[in-house]
């Protein structure tokens, strides 16, 4: 087969690009080995594929599944045979066949699937023709002896689309208390038990994980953070003072984490090492030691991820792909990469872990996160849990027995202490089988005990012997059946009662009167019956009583509505679109694609506003009201403290004049029988404490927190970006992509980090606490006075002496009114009532407090989105020099080609519209 060549009428063709590019990378190629090809033959597969979607819908008709048709009733895991107590002391045959199923082992792939959209066989219909109609056109861009670069790039598109998108997952978080039982609960759903992602099935290997690490500059902060909360503790213990719980728990699982991360380095070689150098630091943010920490960092996060990608695991057995990302979840002992020792533990590093396998449960599309436990020690994985948790959708909540995305799963059902049985209330129905079953069991034991009467008197009729002793062997069974039921009902009436509980809880808590889903399961009786049971072993629940097949069901209809519109948007959205790009690289001018490309960059644009605004807003109502919460605690402490210094301003050394003199200048004044003295310090002083308490957690946690979680989900916007660019028709005809957006990717990133991080540290600026709080030591301006110093001090145009002023004003009076014997005394009642006041000047505060921190935000917000806007209206007027340019399209091959491939459209539209539309409607209808 001769090689395709460019010829040289389509080198001089060859035009330049949008930003002055020499288009000869890109070149025009026609083929002289292949011959011109028949566009009727395409057209004809094309009406073949509709003629074979409409046969199948007739066949569909006339097996009765039409509009009209209704599911039969859902029965996964219920059964119909008579009790055990019901049968009473009658040995019958009935009870010879429910004793020989007894032994069957249970297969959980074999419970029916609920009766949803994906299950209906219209969905298999509409699942086939769109592939088989990209396949055409695939087909025929292989065989066209016509090929530029736009058109690899067709063909590349349309080859990503061949198969259905069924990657969209359903994240589900297991949450709980460590022990509660989350892993068995996933092991019992028939998935793997997983310390943080479940997803679909892999493309290399049949397992596979994939590690994802936080950016260098969040790891970075961590260990910052760990320094500093070690610093804390040890400058503490220094000064002689005593740390509370809660320091000496973030200090503990600081050293404990860069133990974990730098083992391999003497300074980290065991605690005592650790703490030893970590307590010779002089300060929180010693130079000396966090440039060591920064340098590690960087080492361990190249050592698995050179390149700033993720880390891909494959493996061709889940026990060996359990061994290689197990280092990354958790401390191992003997952990290995890449066939050597692994000497430390990435895992505070790591922000998920997705393993991937093919299993009934992950092929529906459903991800499942096994997080953390909720009262780890380690906070660092509490706080990698709560992040996670935000992008999932639905939320379990594992507990051992004892919000609307929730589902609650309580765990060991079946132990029941029967000597607690008298706490379990029964309704008289129960009470009534409970007395049906104690009269059975010992009709049965008396049956027994006549039948071995009978065999003593028989013993040389060895035929009735053998008869009574199978009656016998039957009758034990039965009782011993007969006492698991009762066991059995006594479980039920229990798991009814914590349900109900449970449920009312949640609706009082939540406010929301949505039934939120609440299964009381049993992994060892459902687990029993998998591995089949044994005469001496019995179960005590049902298959359905132990409520994982149910539960299962609950989470296949999960990702039914999830998966229906995948297909749903594949067929009627994805696909068209995809049409759509064909149509506009056959039809359309530089100028279309031009304003295509930056319809794309200001989606972009759109979506990064909505999450710095969502970020924002959310920081706002959760992390702003709960400081404004925390400071209107403080109230009764601040009217307590100021009706003592009420009190001590009416009394020596203040006479009439001094109090008259602190009053008419405000409260900082100074007497000869006084001294210098400012009133509004001291009222202050009851709640300053708080204030710094307060500022310092949103200064050093929460902001913090907030330029994580927007560098992350700014990041991820990026990213998606270059994805919907790096395969665009549009974008690569020019080669503009890699020109305007690949080449400066990095430079991107880099002044996008810097933007957060310049907020950052400008919304600290602006909530920033000091230890001064005079106006000469730490104020320069009034557009630069911090919230917090204008909070807890007491100056010129700070909130709490604009508070004061008017009440100073008010108890200026010039005389006394009726009822008081002399003006002094007037004047301090007027005082004393305003500043205790309810609305009084703490009051508004706290008001004022919450106005400026939210005026901080809000144009930090401004602020920010402005720059993100302007680094991406800069990749918008790149690509808008394409509509001054030509493109390669104007050759008589080309034009020809275009054409051709154009004529195939309208087929492939209708089969589209018609069969593979009605069948989706129809799996709509399917409830």
């Amino acid at each position: 087969m001769a090689k395709p060549q460019r010829t040289a009428k389509a080198k001089a063709l060859t035009p330049k690009g949008p930003v002055g590019l020499d288009l000869t990378d890109q070149p025009v190629i026609i083929s002289t080995s292949k011959e011109p090809i028949d566009v009727q033959v395409y057209v004809d597969r094309l009406s073949d594929i509709f003629a074979q979607a409409k046969s199948d819908m007739a066949k569909l008709e006339a097996d009765g599944f039409g509009t009209d048709t209704a599911p039969p009733p859902y029965t996964a895991g219920t059964t119909t045979k008579r009790k055990a107590y019901e049968l009473g002391t009658d040995i019958n045959a009935e009870d010879e066949e429910d004793d020989e199923d007894l032994y069957i082992k249970h297969d959980p792939n074999s419970e029916e699937l609920p009766h949803l959209p994906i299950y209906h066989p219209a969905y298999k219909i509409a699942e086939r023709p769109v592939p088989e109609v990209l396949q055409v056109f695939y087909d025929f861009i292989q065989a066209h002896p016509y090929s530029d670069a736009e058109v690899q790039h067709l063909l590349n598109e349309i080859e990503q689309q061949l198969k259905i998108p069924y990657g969209n997952q359903l994240k589900i978080g297991l949450v709980g208390e460590a022990g509660a039982g989350k892993a068995p609960k996933a092991k019992a759903s028939r998935t793997w038990s997983l310390s943080s992602l479940l997803c679909r099935k892999p493309k290399k290997s049949p397992y596979a994980a994939e590690v994802e690490f936080f950016s260098s500059a969040i790891c970075q902060r961590m260990v910052e953070t760990m320094l500093r909360k070690s610093y804390i503790r040890t400058q503490k213990e220094r000064d002689g003072e005593e740390a509370d719980d809660e320091e000496r728990t973030e200090a503990n699982t600081a050293v404990d984490c860069l133990c974990i991360l730098f083992h391999n380095h003497e300074e980290f070689s065991c605690r005592e090492a650790g703490e030893n150098f970590l307590a010779s630091a002089i300060s929180s943010s010693d130079p000396r030691i966090l440039e060591k920490l920064k340098r590690w960092t960087d080492e361990v996060l190249s050592s698995f991820i050179p390149n700033g990608q993720r880390l891909f695991l494959n493996s061709d057995t889940m026990e060996n792909l359990t061994e290689l990302f197990l280092p990354f979840t958790r401390e191992v002992d003997d952990a290995t990469f890449g066939d050597k020792p692994l000497e430390f533990s990435p895992w505070p590093f790591v922000r998920l872990v997705r393993v991937c396998f093919n299993h009934p449960i992950t092929s529906q599309g459903i991800t499942i996160g096994d997080l953390p436990g909720s009262n780890d020690y380690n906070t660092m994985r509490t706080l990698n849990t709560q992040r996670y948790l935000k992008d999932c959708d639905l939320t379990i909540c594992v507990a051992k027995r004892r919000s609307g995305s929730v589902i609650i799963v309580i765990t060991k059902t079946d132990d029941l202490n029967m000597k607690t049985k008298s706490i379990i209330s029964l309704s008289p129905q129960e009470e009534e089988v409970l007395a049906m079953i104690q009269r059975n069991v010992k009709a049965s034991e008396k049956q027994t005990e006549e039948n071995r009467r009978e065999i003593k008197k028989v013993k040389g009729d060895i035929n009735t012997v053998n008869t009574l002793a199978a009656d016998n062997s039957r009758i034990d069974r039965r009782i011993k059946k007969i006492q698991n039921e009762a066991l059995e009902l006594r479980v039920l009436a229990r798991s009814t009662k914590i349900t109900n509980n449970l449920a009312r809880s949640y609706r009082t808590n939540t406010k929301n009167e949505v039934r939120v889903p609440i299964f009381c399961v049993s992994n060892t009786e459902y687990m029993l019956r998998v591995a089949g049971i044994s005469p001496n072993n019995l179960p005590v629940l049902s298959l359905a009583n132990t409520q994982l097949p149910l539960f299962r069901a609950h989470i296949y209809a999960a990702r039914s509505k999830g998966k229906f519109a995948v297909l749903d948007h594949y067929c009627l959205h994805s696909v068209p679109t995809t049409f759509n790009i064909i149509e506009m690289s056959c039809s359309t001018s530089n100028l279309d694609r031009k304003e295509h490309l930056v319809g794309i960059v200001n989606k972009a644009s759109e979506e990064m506003k909505e999450h710095i605004d969502l970020l924002f807003e959310r920081f706002i109502a959760v992390d702003i009201e709960e400081l404004i919460k925390g400071l209107h605690s403080s109230q009764a402490d601040f009217a307590t403290a100021a009706e003592g210094k009420c009190k001590k301003f009416s009394q020596k050394p203040y006479g009439p004049a001094s109090h008259r003199a602190f009053v008419r200048n405000y409260g900082s004044h100074k007497t000869k029988s006084v001294g210098e003295a400012n009133w509004n310090d001291e009222f202050l002083e009851s709640v300053k404490p708080h204030i710094d308490r307060t500022f310092g957690k949103l200064i050093e946690e929460q902001t913090l927190v907030l330029k994580t979680d927007l560098s992350q989900s700014i990041r991820e916007v990026i990213h998606r970006l270059d994805q919907d660019l790096r395969g665009n028709p549009a974008a690569l005809v020019c080669n503009a992509y890699k020109t305007v957006f690949l080449d400066n990717f990095k430079q991107y990133q880099t002044n996008i980090t810097s933007s957060v991080l310049h907020m950052a540290k400008e919304l600290q600026g602006a909530f920033r606490q000091t230890i001064h709080y005079r106006t000469s030591s730490c104020i320069c301006s009034p557009s630069h006075r911090k919230v917090h110093v204008k909070s807890a001090s007491d100056s010129e145009l700070h909130y709490f002496t604009q508070a004061m002023e008017p009440i100073y004003d008010s108890s200026n009076i010039p005389t006394p009114p009726k009822g008081f014997k002399t003006l002094h005394l007037s004047r301090c009642d007027i005082f004393k009532k305003t500043v205790m006041a309810a609305e009084g000047p703490y009051f508004k505060l706290v008001t004022v407090i919450h106005s400026k921190c939210k005026q901080a935000l809000e144009q930090q917000q401004r602020k920010m989105s402005l720059e993100i806007e302007t680094i991406l209206r800069q990749i918008k007027k790149n690509f808008e020099g394409m509509s001054t340019k030509k493109g390669n399209t104007d050759s008589s091959e080309a034009k020809e080609f275009r054409n051709e491939f154009n004529s195939l459209l309208p087929s492939a539209r209708e089969i589209i519209q018609g069969p593979v539309k009605e069948c989706l409607e129809l799996c709509r209808q399917y409830k």
